[in-house]
């Protein structure tokens, strides 16, 4: 109950948002490169978005975090995820 009446949640923020991600999470069992083909995919799909409207994107396997000082990637090669900033 507290939670729902005191946490603000915004799906949608007035400004607009300039970075979204994209997570991926395979099987347990998926290798480094079944994840790599997934995450091509994922970034050949963001390379149809109009290039005036994309700064820059990234990806990384083996980590979710999107932290820059996170664990070394290469840890999980069943998790990936890609960032996309926008102008």
């Amino acid at each position: 109950y507290w939670g729902k009446n005191k946490v603000l949640f915004n799906l949608f923020p007035p400004d607009g948002a300039d970075t979204f991600f994209v997570y991926l999470e395979m099987p347990q069992e998926s290798t480094f490169d079944a994840t790599e083909e997934v995450i091509r995919n994922i970034e050949k799909e963001v390379k149809t978005l109009p290039k005036e409207e994309v700064s820059f994107y990234l990806s990384k396997i083996g980590t979710q975090s999107t932290q820059e000082l996170a664990a070394p990637v290469g840890g999980d090669k069943h998790l990936a995820y890609t960032q996309v900033t926008l102008v």
